[in-house]
């Protein structure tokens, strides 16, 4: 059997055993939370719910009755199609019915003066969200009409 001598080991081995430095997780810490406020930065979150939505000129006008559009006013009363008074709920029911038809048949919206564009936008995500298509935005009415 072999036995070593310590006189015989070089005098790195001799000593107490010396121990290991622990990693610190501070700087990865830092540096997780330095990527996290460069990508919150970087990210583009507008696009989530966009609306489609063309002007007046582009929806096109057309010799064929069915393809009409139907023109939805906002103003300080409410909602009205053809003269008659709507809440936005029963606006959007009349307009499925109408399009079940023709769903072709571009809706416009029109605005008066005054109103506020929250007021629009509404108006906007909750047509959009009940499946119609093909809505246009019109220029604001003036007080004396077109």
């Amino acid at each position: 059997m072999l036995t070593l001598d310590k006189s015989q080991l070089p005098s790195s081995f001799s000593g107490p055993a010396r121990r290991r430095n622990l990693v610190s997780l501070t700087p990865l810490i830092d540096v997780v939370f330095i990527l996290l406020i460069f990508f919150m930065l970087v990210s583009n979150f507008m696009d989530w719910h966009a609306i489609g939505l063309s002007t007046a000129e582009h929806a096109g006008s057309t010799d064929n009755a069915e393809l009409l559009p139907i023109v939805v006013e906002l103003d300080q009363r409410g909602l009205q199609v053809a003269g008659e008074l709507f809440e936005l709920p029963a606006l959007v029911d009349h307009l499925a019915g109408e399009l079940s038809a023709s769903p072709q048949r571009p809706v416009l919206i029109r605005p008066a003066q005054g109103i506020v564009v929250q007021d629009v936008v509404t108006v906007l995500d909750r047509l959009t969200g009940a499946g119609i298509s093909g809505i246009s935005l019109l220029p604001e009415v003036a007080e004396g009409g077109l």
